[in-house]
This record gives structure tokens, sequence and C-alpha cells, in this order.
């Protein structure tokens, strides 16, 4: 009799998670993802994740290129308030490994010009 409670009770749960998905779908809301799970937001723009109702920042600023480096760094500072270091470097320049979501690094010519899309690391 267990086995068959068993049985019933994950065929119930299984029959309630697709019902809830396709509900959600119609609803045009985002799926449930279940207990301890968190969706992925959305990355680009300076527009509003309808799902997560927080800002989204730009992560690469291909636009750049060729300008200014202390201009440059004056626009992500405006376009993404997350970054707190803005390090203008020369090409070839070493650099450590470490990825850091507050952190830009502008790769720059001998005349401060902008040679790569600068962008989050």
């Amino acid at each position: 009799m267990a086995k068959l409670w068993n049985v019933f009770m994950l065929f119930f749960l299984s029959l309630f998670f697709q019902l809830n998905e396709a509900f959600n779908e119609v609803q045009g809301k985002p799926a449930f993802a279940g207990p301890g799970m968190i969706e992925k937001p959305s990355i680009g723009g300076d527009k509003f994740d309808e799902r997560s109702e927080r800002p989204q920042y730009p992560m690469k600023w291909k636009s750049l290129v060729g300008t200014d480096a202390n201009y440059a760094a004056e626009v992500i500072k405006k376009e993404n308030t997350n970054v707190k270091t803005v390090q203008i470097l020369k090409a070839g320049s070493p650099v450590t490994m470490d990825y850091r979501t507050d952190r830009v690094r502008i790769f720059v010519d001998e005349n401060k010009q902008v040679l790569n899309a600068p962008r989050i690391g």
C-alpha cells in the first residue's frame, strides 16, 4: 500500500509542476524554479528585467574603442555604478587573472586611445 501511495504522490507532484509551468507560460511569467534554485538574470543594457526588477548594467563597451582613455573611464563609471576601479593600462601590460565584477581594464596605445572594448573583469 505504501508503494502505491508513493507512486500516486510522484504522479501528482509531476502533474502539478507541469500544470504550473503551462499556466505561467500562458500568463507570461517565468516558470517555477523550484526550492533553492536561482534564475540567472539576463545581462546587458541599463534596462530593468521584468523578473528581477533590478537594473542590468552593461559589461562591455564596444563603442568606446578608438576614444580617449579618460573619456572612456568616465563613461564606464557613469553607465555602470557597480564599477569601483577603472584601470588604464598600456597594451601588453601584465595583469592578474582574477575576475572582479567591480573592475574594468582599459588597454590603450601610446596616444591613450582605447584599443580593445573595455569589459568587466
